[in-house]
């Protein structure tokens, strides 16, 4: 098998996959706080922002739902992050194939089509599946192990950090967890990893596995999660 892949592509693997599950994440997260908002319930969007570290600099909840996912010119929305994961495809064609790259595709235009509707849930449904069907063409079209478990390794990193911002339980971590051990542990290209985070984090997972608590605070997780590669 030929493990002779540059660092530059390493790179574009790994945003792919952080970028894809960003979205995927991130949409599935707000599909709910949308409905609410519509509703007329109250939404927290400034502490959302203070969790990912972002500025606010929205007036209202609708202006924050229709500017964060969706705004191309502003570099913390969805819709940005959409563009930097197609923009990584594009130049992974030939690794990725064309037919796996047209998901990428497709998951841009769903989201600018659920721009301009009026209640864009079908339309954040819509990305979601595409994004799984994406993985999916990943698994099955993608030969070497090595290139889908970096793309693994960057969605697990991703979600697992926007797990800890968006405070979901400990028993929700663990399976993120677990996914990263595994392809950490099974990766045979280059990746530079920081092996006092490796540790920190193996360490969690066999703490969950057990049933017992973190024993570190989510920050100190967090930062374990994103120094972990050095890319």
């Amino acid at each position: 098998m030929d493990h002779d892949i540059s660092m530059t592509k390493i790179n574009n693997l790994f945003w792919l996959g952080r970028y894809s599950a960003r979205v995927d994440t991130t949409i599935r997260y707000l599909a709910k706080w949308y409905d609410s908002m519509l509703d007329g319930k109250v939404i927290d969007f400034q502490h959302f922002c203070q969790s990912l570290d972002i500025p606010c600099n929205y007036l209202s909840a609708y202006q924050f739902m229709r500017s964060y996912i969706f705004e191309k010119k502003n570099p913390d929305s969805v819709r940005s992050a959409a563009e930097a994961m197609l923009g990584n495809g594009m130049v992974l064609r030939e690794t990725i194939g064309s037919n796996t790259l047209s998901y990428l595709q497709m998951t841009v235009y769903a989201m600018d089509k659920a721009a301009v509707t009026t209640n864009p849930w079908l339309g954040f449904q819509k990305v979601c599946d595409l994004l799984m069907a994406f993985a999916g063409r990943c698994d099955v079209y993608i030969d070497q192990q090595c290139i889908r478990d970096i793309i693994k390794c960057g969605a697990s990193v991703e979600r697992l950090s926007l797990s800890i911002a968006f405070d979901y339980p400990e028993k929700a971590l663990l399976k993120d967890l677990q996914k990263l051990v595994v392809y950490t542990g099974r990766m045979v290209l280059p990746l530079p990893m920081d092996e006092d985070a490796l540790a920190l984090l193996q360490a969690q997972e066999e703490r969950l596995e057990w049933g017992d608590p973190l024993s570190v605070s989510r920050q100190e997780l967090q930062k374990a999660v994103e120094s972990l590669f050095q890319l």
